[in-house]
């Protein structure tokens, strides 16, 4: 009776009855959106790096997952969207049916929060902005229901808790849309949502400004060989290096907060911490 208290029945056994109860209150598909997006069905045809292209009018932004990497970046695929897409939306086979799939086209350039969900580090989540579409293997999450703050959403996503939770769920190295919207999501008080929120914008903006020294980013300034004047290349990179590390080590303390904060939020005993 108590395994029948988690959806679909999973034989989750080792938590606590106390942590079990959560699963009670509102998920993630109820306060929030978790969908897949744009499948191309030939990304030869229809994609290309950001850099390969000079007219940008046709070619949009498309989130497509990537490797591990929280909070910011991941932003290197366009995607030909000229005339709303028409090319794609008209890709069929010899018999005429449609090959490609481009879902949920309403929420196509609207801020939501992208995720890598396959990988033997888990799912990571980042920030999906504006005029952006996203692909099946960069699913999305919006916050259009229920719940609107979208840097606690992300903070929450990001944390231990999520990730235990999910892979709870599902143990392999490819998470589903569907073990996500699964997620008991417990909505914080204000002043908690507030800090945990800040945190979140901090990561973001740390994250946004060392892409800005990755050639593979949209926001890509100049090469870390740049970062300092000296003319030593060894000691230019030894430079840069302590700066990112700096900055990384920053993020993992505020993320190290973040749980601190969501464990609250999540009302957790000693012991389920511990788990």
């Amino acid at each position: 009776s108590k395994l029948k208290i988690i959806k679909s029945y999973p034989f989750i056994y080792w938590i606590s009855d106390e942590f079990r109860e959560k699963f009670k209150s509102d998920s993630v598909e109820n306060l929030l959106k978790n969908c897949q997006g744009l499948a191309t069905a030939n990304n030869d045809r229809f994609l290309r790096f950001w850099w390969e292209i000079e007219n940008t009018e046709k070619w949009i932004t498309y989130a497509k997952g990537g490797t591990f990497n929280k909070w910011h970046g991941n932003l290197w695929a366009v995607v030909n969207w000229e005339n709303s897409g028409n090319d794609i939306k008209n890709f069929v086979d010899e018999n005429g049916k449609q090959k490609s799939r481009p879902q949920n086209i309403s929420l196509y350039f609207k801020e939501g929060i992208t995720y890598s969900a396959s990988g033997s580090k888990g799912a990571s989540y980042r920030l999906l902005p504006k005029g952006c579409i996203f692909d099946v293997g960069g699913s999305s999450i919006f916050s259009i229901k229920e719940y609107k703050n979208i840097y606690y959403t992300m903070s929450f996503f990001n944390s231990n808790i999520s990730k235990y939770i999910i892979d709870c769920y599902n143990p392999t190295v490819n998470k589903q849309v569907g073990d996500i919207a699964r997620i008991p999501f417990v909505i914080p008080q204000k002043q908690q949502e507030e800090r945990i929120s800040n945190l979140a914008k901090s990561n973001i903006e740390i994250k946004k400004h060392l892409c800005t020294f990755s050639i593979v980013e949209t926001n890509f300034k100049k090469s870390p060989l740049y970062f300092s004047l000296t003319n030593d290349l060894k000691q230019r990179v030894l430079d840069y290096l302590s700066y990112e590390n700096h900055l990384l080590s920053q993020v993992l303390i505020n993320e190290a907060i973040i749980n601190d904060e969501i464990f609250k939020v999540y009302d957790l005993s000693e012991s389920d911490i511990a788990m």
